[in-house]
């Protein structure tokens, strides 16, 4: 009889605490782990590769590395892509961008999926952040129907299969807030 109403109010605290977390460390401008405080706070280990922040564990961190090794030797053309618009990588839980600080963070689904989706996910984050410093006017569908459009030139070039963008679309992932974003 109490058992739904309990579950519904243990999961609105849950989201409450979750972006009542995120909202902080955002208001403070703890996102970067700028600091060994920081680092210390909430654990994480912060590593500088090839001029990308890579701020996780050690299992996220060696998997970025490889990733960023993986685009740079198998697609240069995307690589510079990444090169040019992505400045940090976090493993928090959850899938989301800033293109303003050009990090984006991802879930424990992407990264352990494998090298080349993960790679791709790099190259689609990186589009992302292109548009937003080109200042394009564009619906959400046109802006992750072209990341969607450069993710497959990379999978295409490293011959890995293509993903449907029409049915990725389709299931406008994008209206999914952040926090529940799990890949």
């Amino acid at each position: 009889m109490y058992v739904r109403p309990l579950l519904r109010l243990a999961a609105l605290v849950g989201i409450v605490t979750t972006c009542y977390i995120t909202v902080f460390r955002e208001a403070i401008g703890l996102t970067d782990f700028t600091s060994m405080d920081e680092r210390i706070l909430f654990g994480a280990q912060v590593v500088e590769y090839r001029d990308v922040q890579i701020i996780g564990d050690e299992d996220f961190i060696r998997r970025t590395e490889e990733a960023l090794d993986y685009i740079a030797e198998k697609d240069p053309e995307s690589y510079e892509l990444v090169w040019r618009n992505i400045s940090g990588a976090e493993n928090n839980g959850f899938a989301a961008l800033n293109p303003s600080t050009r990090h984006y963070s991802i879930g424990d689904a992407t990264v352990n999926s494998g090298l080349e989706p993960y790679a791709s996910m790099i190259v689609h984050d990186a589009c992302h952040v292109k548009l937003a410093r080109k200042k394009e006017m564009l619906t959400r569908m046109e802006e992750e129907r072209l990341c969607l459009e450069d993710q497959n030139t990379f999978l295409q070039r490293i011959g890995y299969p293509l993903i449907d963008i029409d049915a990725a679309l389709e299931t406008r992932y994008w209206e999914i807030y952040p926090l529940f974003r799990n890949w």
